[in-house]
């Protein structure tokens, strides 16, 4: 009996099969382990894509252990295929190499690995900006914002990663401090770039921005979401740019008890250009000049 799945990748944001190593041990109810670790497993399913490996060679110093190709064995692997209790080939043409090791080997496939929560009517929030800046007691008091309304909804997050920090670590960070407070209403979007991000604030009730320690005039995504006509719920502060007190599509987090109604919001975003237009590039190269 399979006890655990063993991968050479296990990054399932950056690689296919350890995407797909993670979901198949998470069916199998098993732990999935890099192929690095210390030998604890009695009887692995060794899950691999041989390329990836580098050219190292395959541990096998198991009691009994199962492999499964994503692409055709190498000459080094002949002794694991022919030492395996079974083996699984990921496409009819991979099986079709290694039947002359191993005749018996077993023609499976890959489903599909993309997973989401259901969709969820009402509110859909996007939040977006640097996820290492990521204000979380602020999302809480979001949370208790939008549970007060009283109406279903979905907290949208697109990451943006600094340059020089890890990419999986920083988003995987981001998804570990939004999902416990938001749960199935959470919604990790990834890096969407700018084209996608549109579409998505496009599709959105509203966007909810908070900054450390409040919104100052160099947030560019709070101008961006109001360029584009979104409103916004943030964190203001007296060195907040005065304008936004008083901006029809901006509310403070601080002052709100519940989330401001989508039909009120929809007729908003035709208004309140004016803060945009004073914040525009054309006035900054007006300032410059």
């Amino acid at each position: 009996m399979i006890d655990s799945v063993l991968t050479y990748h296990t990054d399932g944001l950056r690689c296919g099969v350890a995407r797909f190593n993670s979901q198949l041990a998470d069916r199998l109810r098993v732990p999935m382990h890099s192929l690095m670790w210390p030998i604890v497993e009695a009887c692995p399913l060794i899950s691999i894509k041989t390329a990836e490996l580098n050219g190292r060679i395959l541990n096998t110093n198991y009691p009994a252990f199962d492999l499964f190709f994503h692409d055709g064995p190498r000459c080094e692997d002949i002794q694991p295929l022919q030492k395996a209790r079974r083996v699984f080939a990921a496409t009819s043409a991979i099986a079709a190499l290694i039947r002359p090791e191993r005749p018996d080997v077993v023609t499976a496939f890959c489903p599909s690995t993309i997973t989401a929560n259901p969709p969820r009517a009402g509110l859909r929030i996007l939040c977006f900006g640097m996820a290492q800046k990521l204000q979380v007691p602020l999302y809480e008091q979001l949370k208790a914002v939008l549970d007060a309304s009283h109406v279903d909804y979905s907290v949208n997050l697109s990451c943006a990663v600094h340059e020089g920090a890890s990419w999986e670590e920083t988003i995987g960070d981001a998804a570990a401090r939004l999902t416990p407070i938001f749960g199935a209403h959470f919604r990790l979007l990834g890096f969407l770039a700018d084209d996608a991000l549109v579409d998505e604030m496009r599709r959105s009730t509203g966007v909810a921005l908070f900054y450390d320690p409040a919104v100052r005039a160099n947030n560019t995504t709070l101008w961006a979401a109001l360029e584009h006509g979104c409103p916004v719920v943030t964190n203001l502060d007296p060195d907040s740019p005065p304008e936004l007190q008083h901006d029809v599509n901006v509310w403070d987090i601080h002052q709100l008890t519940e989330w401001p109604m989508a039909e009120r919001a929809r007729v908003l975003r035709a208004g309140g250009r004016k803060v945009v237009e004073a914040y525009s590039w054309d006035r900054l190269l007006e300032v410059l000049r």
